[in-house]
């Protein structure tokens, strides 16, 4: 199963859920936390699953990650978080996407991406514009990100840096 997600209200949460009930499927499911209900936003083949899920900040959005879609690599796929209704809002040729967060102000994400330009070695934080679809790196270093997080005003963001460190040694012939 995924991660959760908290509704901006602070009344609902949404995760996806891997083989249960049914083998071989996925559900998107938003819970209530003051009515104990569930409600199954979207259902389909793990080739399909939705993973990551990060509510927007005015409460009509879901954005998860999806890894199977025509000829790219991973997307960012938006679901409609009354009706379920799905909307393919970017696609990575390059390189998966992991964990992304929402900016407060709804005009986009942040996200990490293991792609072409690190060899696919380490994560970098890029921003993902919302309304044109378009990617930026943020972080332009050799360290290796994970576990975004963003403060609710978007003036601190908290994330694991790990560095990878070679030492060169040399031993007489």
């Amino acid at each position: 199963d995924t991660n959760i997600t908290f509704s901006p209200d602070g009344h609902s949460l949404a995760y996806s859920v891997m083989n249960n009930p049914e083998l071989g499927k996925f559900r998107l499911v938003t819970y209530s936390l003051e009515t104990a209900e569930g409600k199954t936003l979207v259902t389909g083949s793990m080739s399909q699953a939705l993973y990551a899920p990060a509510w927007s900040p005015d409460g009509k959005t879901i954005v998860c990650v999806v890894y199977t879609i025509r000829d790219a690599i991973s997307g960012l796929m938006s679901v409609d978080a009354f009706t379920g209704k799905q909307d393919l809002i970017f696609e990575s040729k390059d390189g998966p996407l992991f964990s992304p967060v929402w900016l407060p102000d709804g005009s986009g994400l942040l996200a990490l991406y293991l792609g072409l330009e690190t060899s696919f070695n380490r994560n970098e934080i890029v921003e993902i514009s919302y309304r044109d679809r378009k990617v930026r790196a943020v972080t332009h270093d050799i360290g290796d990100y994970s576990s975004l997080s963003l403060s609710a005003d978007g003036h601190m963001l908290a994330t694991v840096l790990g560095q990878n460190h070679f030492d060169l040694f040399a031993a007489p012939a």
